[in-house]
């Protein structure tokens, strides 16, 4: 598993030491582990406040499977929370704050980013120039 977690995000493992509890190594590696099963927590408390902002489960779990990035950390209510940035099948850019609760992806809420954030984020995947 830590082969896999290595050719994964080489990057990040190699220039972050996970053991000086780094929020971006710890993010990395929940992530990958995570994304490894892929188990989603929804029900009406979670989904609500992402319909919102006009979205949809589904483009939350496309999210994850798309390989997001740029996260960010920080504890609330003592629980971790995480965000990342990510697109859709459709290429509809997203930001997903998400926890993760019994081993299972929990989205708190999501929404589109600034239309500057959007462009860097597309470009940066090689879809804009």
């Amino acid at each position: 598993m830590l082969r896999k977690l290595l050719d994964h995000c080489p990057s990040c493992v190699s220039n972050v030491s996970p053991s000086a509890g780094s929020a971006a190594a710890k993010w990395c590696v929940i992530l990958f582990f995570l994304t490894e099963t892929f188990r989603f927590d929804w029900d009406r408390v979670n989904t609500e406040p992402i319909s919102r902002f006009g979205v949809t489960p589904q483009e939350i779990e496309q999210v994850f499977a798309n390989d997001p990035f740029g996260a960010a950390y920080d504890m609330s209510g003592g629980e971790e929370r995480f965000a990342a940035m990510g697109h859709t099948a459709s290429l509809r850019v997203l930001i997903v704050v998400w926890t993760v609760r019994d081993g299972a992806i929990r989205p708190l809420t999501a929404r589109e980013p600034a239309p500057r954030q959007r462009e860097i984020y597309l470009t940066a995947r090689g879809f804009e120039r």
